[in-house]
């Protein structure tokens, strides 16, 4: 069977916007929360809420009972879900805080705006590069880098003792022997 065909099968898709679940700190907290989203408008009291199984829900976005109950937790923190239990039999109403929810919402889009703004400079590491007028870099380094001065004269005292052993004149003329030797 072809893959759209699978897909029609398959039923309605979850759809979510990745800018909520930076909004409310989680993908399955942000599929959740645009599942009830959806159905807001369409519930018989707006005054009571929308009632979900909790079966109902795992079949329209198939967030299990643990990831459901994760979410209303994030949810009901943040004070954006309130929860009631009517009815007999007692059914569980979900209701959504809309007016705190574009509040905050606000607050975190003039946030986002300040971040996005700040980084349009990041910070450089130590060095900075001349601009070409097409604004490429040149490989020409402004300023110094910082100098690592650790080991630095351990390390040249130790190789040139080395290098001096290696070529002193009594172990040049051995080994020259060896080879005029042989």
């Amino acid at each position: 069977m072809r893959l759209n065909e699978t897909l029609q099968q398959l039923g309605r898709p979850v759809a979510y916007y990745p800018q909520i679940a930076h909004f409310l700190g989680d993908v399955k907290t942000a599929i959740f929360f645009c599942q009830f989203a959806y159905w807001t408008g369409k519930e018989k009291d707006e005054d009571v809420g929308i009632y979900k199984t909790r079966e109902s829900l795992y079949q329209e976005t198939g967030l299990s009972r643990l990831e459901q109950e994760t979410a209303r937790r994030n949810l009901k923190r943040k004070g954006y879900l309130t929860e009631s239990y009517m009815g007999l039999p007692r059914k569980l109403y979900f209701l959504f805080d809309w007016d705190k929810i574009s509040e905050d919402w606000e607050e975190f889009n003039q946030n986002n705006q300040e971040n996005q703004h700040n980084a349009g400079n990041p910070p450089t590491r130590g060095r900075e590069t001349y601009r070409q007028a097409g604004g490429k870099p040149t490989s020409k380094q402004v300023g110094k880098l910082p100098a690592i001065t650790e080991n630095t004269t351990k390390n040249t005292t130790e190789n040139t003792n080395k290098e001096e052993e290696a070529f002193s004149p009594s172990h040049t003329k051995s080994s020259s022997r060896n080879i005029l030797d042989s």
